[in-house]
């Protein structure tokens, strides 16, 4: 923890001209045995990683189509995201990295307590969660322009305005049976705090609008988990989305970013 504490401190907190230390910069043609990495391409490491990463988020998919309980479960589940925190600090040359990063892991904390194999802890997850969240929305926070208005196209505003709609819809549907439990007050905090993260996504100034794409699935993910445990049973194949819905957002919230900045510019994947 002291190690993480010192990288937020001593990095800057965006620096789009930062040289990939990943990259042969001076030399793009020329092949080099030590480097692990083509000048636009994600190195070897980063891509067996992020195999590592879709092969056990498949295998977790599959699980949770044919359930299997135990810890195993709960394993594959985490390994699922682990290796994306794995990648990013592959690649972190800057502040903004380490808030990624952070964001990443805490979610694959709250991942890991939610699956727990024999008790239901999803008041326990929200947590992890909320704090991966905050790291998201530092994260994000270093791409507004300044003024912020300045940002707030018509197109913008009309997405921001249906986001938001699509909130505070999910807020009339499920506070009303949550606010008289326990759970109310954490549910709340939870909500308000991803509100800000997604109408965040709609103003950054970034390039690639993958980050936006995957906080909206990720959204819906949770919108589907939260109607299915406090609003009315969803059908199987609505509910089976839930982990994928939420995955592919956690890639493209990682990736994209990383893209985004410069890191790579394409996956070059090869099985």
């Amino acid at each position: 923890m002291t190690t993480l504490v010192h990288r937020i401190v001593q990095y800057p907190i965006n620096k789009r001209e930062v040289v990939n230390p990943h990259v042969n910069v001076s030399h793009p043609t020329q092949s080099n045995e030590s480097s692990t990495l083509s000048v636009s391409g994600l190195s070897r490491k980063g891509q067996a990683l992020l195999l590592a990463s879709l092969f056990f988020s498949a295998l977790y998919w599959f699980q949770v189509l044919h359930p299997v309980s135990g810890w195993l479960h709960v394993l594959v589940k985490w390994l699922s995201i682990l290796p994306l925190t794995l990648v990013v600090l592959h690649y972190q040359s800057t502040r903004q990295d380490v808030f990624l990063l952070c964001a990443i892991l805490f979610h694959s904390v709250g991942d890991v307590v939610l699956a727990h194999p024999t008790m239901d802890l999803l008041a326990y997850s929200l947590g992890p969660f909320l704090v991966g969240h905050i790291f998201y929305i530092l994260a994000f926070s270093g791409d507004l322009p300044k003024p912020i208005a300045s940002a707030v196209s018509p197109t913008k505003l009309a997405l921001m305005v249906l986001g938001l709609g699509y909130i505070i819809a999910m807020a009339v549907l499920l506070l009303p049976r949550l606010l008289p439990t326990p759970l109310g007050g954490p549910v709340v905090v939870y909500m308000s705090i991803f509100s800000v993260l997604a109408m965040l996504s709609f103003l950054t100034k970034w390039r690639l609008r993958w980050m936006t794409l995957g906080i909206w699935m990720y959204i819906v993910s949770d919108s589907l988990i939260a109607l299915d445990k406090f609003y009315t049973p969803l059908p199987p194949a609505l509910h089976s989305l839930t982990w994928p819905l939420y995955y592919i957002g956690q890639i493209l919230i990682s990736v994209g970013l990383l893209m985004e900045k410069g890191r790579f510019v394409h996956l070059n994947i090869q099985l």
